[in-house]
């Protein structure tokens, strides 16, 4: 320890099996396992491009041993940003993201299998978009994040533009079940959404 782990898609872009373009190298170092108590994770770039847009930045994940309830409890920071690429994203821009967030392992720790895993993460998030708008979230109960579905099945998060209502967004709706549905609340109106 520690110990690092890279994946490399060369110098020029390949296509890969999710239908996206990809070049430069994505980085993994840590210090002791997922599951012992202070180890750290993190996941860095180096001339990575997805779709010809190239991702820097950092996401550190720390162990922070077992929480109140005896579940693992992790800290969860990133500071990354995306550089659009002009020909492709009309005018190209930077966006930006940092975010710090507490995740915990909240069901499957114990099987041998990740698909039955269940993660509940709460804190928050700031960026911009690539044409400068900027933007702030926060949950106010935590999402429910089931490792072999796709999509979040409970919790709610605001997420609010600048300058604009803040959207509600609670994806428990219908009553945590597993689908695609959410519910969107915005200056007291109120839609259902398809998640993508």
């Amino acid at each position: 320890m520690p110990k690092t782990f890279t994946v490399d898609f060369g110098t020029t872009d390949c296509l890969c099996n999710d239908g996206n373009y990809r070049r430069g190298k994505i980085i993994v170092s840590w210090v002791n396992p997922y599951r012992d108590s202070g180890s750290t994770h993190t996941i860095s770039f180096d001339n990575y491009f997805v779709n010809y847009n190239q991702l820097l930045g950092s996401k550190t994940v720390t162990n922070n041993g077992r929480n109140s309830a005896g579940k693992l409890s992790f800290t969860v920071a990133i500071n990354g940003s995306i550089i659009w690429d002009p020909q492709y994203f009309g005018g190209g821009g930077t966006s930006t993201y940092t975010s710090t967030r507490t995740r915990v392992w909240s069901a499957g720790e114990a099987t041998g299998t990740w698909l039955d895993d269940v993660y509940h993460i709460s804190g928050t998030a700031s960026g911009t978009t690539r044409t400068g708008s900027s933007y702030t979230m926060s949950t106010t109960t935590p999402l429910k994040k089931e490792i072999g579905f796709k999509h979040l099945t409970d919790g709610i998060l605001v997420f609010t533009p600048s300058g604009k209502y803040p959207r509600t967004i609670d994806y428990g709706y219908v009553n945590g079940l597993r689908d695609a549905l959410a519910k969107v609340t915005i200056n007291g109106y109120t839609f259902t959404i398809q998640l993508k």
